[in-house]
């Protein structure tokens, strides 16, 4: 039976009423209050975690600004030494030098002007529908492959030397991984990819990419070091290894590790160390 008495919340009369233990608070109150101590506690555990979502939204939004700033980087310090290349080959022609000076002195302007290059920066004043699509996981993002013909969001089989899918529909499926595993893009051009689609940019007229911006992943998969003739470099370490010719030429890097393990018997040690070892050519 419940206790009567007057209810200890402070915006309660003094009447004297049924009361209930509050698990909240650990005080007896009245059934309306107890109700709606509930209640601020949904609300309360309501904005906690609308806070956690918006700052893991943030959070997201400045990790693509970081890695953008990065290919910017990575595109201006390969500007630079194909400059220096140039200026060390005496052969090179005018057309060349002039060129590779006209891009420097670009970009030192863009860069003094704060202006951003639109392949690899979104503008500052996005609007709602924009910021919807940020609180959304790249990895969340399924349709059909857009890369199906060569020219692609400017990807081209002469110049980023990449596999196109067929010209066929596909289901819908999980782009950022099949644009990794498919097409063996680096992460961070497969993000770029995800951002188009999302933004549902046409890949007949929209261009993502720079001709001489190397996007393949060439190490996603490797050669098994068991492979036909790399069997006698590893029995030179002496380790205990079964070197059965491998039947699987190709692996994929991230499942490298488990295969030497398991088909091999390769010690733990040895299958870090050459995995390391692709991963240090990857770098």
């Amino acid at each position: 039976m419940p206790e009567k008495g007057s209810c200890t919340d402070i915006t309660c009369d003094n009447e004297i009423k049924e009361l209930y233990e509050c698990h909240c608070c650990l005080r007896l109150v009245c059934l309306y209050h107890l109700n709606e101590h509930v209640e601020i506690t949904k609300q309360n555990k309501q904005q906690l975690d609308d806070l956690r979502n918006e700052l893991n939204t943030v959070i997201n939004t400045l990790q693509l600004i970081v890695e953008e700033k990065f290919l910017t980087i990575e595109r201006e310090q390969n500007l630079i030494e194909q400059a220096k290349t140039f200026l060390d080959i005496s052969s090179t022609s005018i057309d060349d030098l002039q060129r590779v000076f006209e891009q420097i002195n670009q970009t030192i302007a863009s860069n003094r002007s704060g202006k951003k290059n639109k392949l690899y920066n979104h503008d500052q004043h996005v609007n709602e529908e924009e910021e919807e699509r940020k609180r959304t996981s790249y990895r969340k993002i399924f349709g059909e492959c857009p890369l199906t013909f060569n020219g692609a969001y400017g990807l081209t089989k002469a110049n980023h030397s990449i596999k196109f899918c067929e010209h066929r529909k596909y289901n819908r499926i999980e782009l950022y991984g099949h644009f990794i595993s498919k097409h063996e893009l680096k992460e961070v051009y497969a993000k770029r990819l995800i951002r188009a689609v999302a933004d549902n940019q046409d890949p007949w007229i929209t261009k993502l990419f720079d001709e001489n911006e190397n996007v393949i992943d060439h190490f996603y998969k490797v050669s098994c070091p068991l492979f036909n003739e790399q069997i006698n470099s590893l029995r030179s370490t002496r380790q205990n290894v079964v070197t059965v010719p491998c039947r699987c030429r190709l692996i994929p890097l991230k499942s490298l590790k488990r295969h030497l393990l398991l088909n091999h018997k390769v010690s733990n040690p040895l299958a870090q160390k050459l995995v390391d070892a692709f991963k240090e050519q990857r770098t």
